[in-house]
C-alpha cells in the first residue's frame, strides 16, 4: 500500500531544494546578510537530508512489500538494488549529455 504522505513530504522536500537554489541565484550580494536570507538558508538545509531520509523510508517500505507478496528477501534486496543502479546509471547519463552539450560543463565538477 502506498503511503501518500511519503510521497507529498518528499515533494515539500524537493520543493525547498528548488527554492533553495533558486533564491541563492536570484539574491543580490547586498541582501545575502539578511535575517530573512539566513533563515531561508537554515531552512534550505533540511530539502536534502530530507528527500534522503523519506526516499530511505520509501525503499524499506518497498522491500517490505515485496517480502510480504512472498518474494524472498534475497529478491526483495536484488530488486531494491536494482532500482539504485538505475538510479545511479541515469545520473551518470544526465551528466554526460552535460559534457556532449557543454551545457554548465566544468570538469572540476565531475
Amino acid at each position: 500500500m502506498r503511503r501518500a504522505y511519503i510521497d507529498w513530504l518528499r515533494g515539500i522536500a524537493v520543493m525547498i531544494m528548488f527554492s533553495a537554489h533558486g533564491t541563492d541565484a536570484w539574491t543580490r550580494d547586498a541582501d545575502r546578510g539578511s535575517l530573512i536570507y539566513y533563515g531561508r538558508d537554515v531552512l534550505a538545509g533540511f530539502g536534502a537530508p530530507l528527500f534522503l531520509l523519506l526516499a530511505g523510508t520509501a525503499i524499506a517500505f518497498s522491500a517490505a512489500s515485496r517480502a510480504r507478496k512472498g518474494a524472498s528477501d534475497r529478491a526483495a534486496a536484488a530488486s531494491v538494488a536494482t532500482r539504485g543502479w538505475q538510479i545511479f546509471g541515469i545520473a551518470f547519463i544526465f551528466r554526460l549529455q552535460m559534457y556532449i552539450t557543454r551545457l554548465f560543463f566544468r570538469w572540476r565538477s565531475i
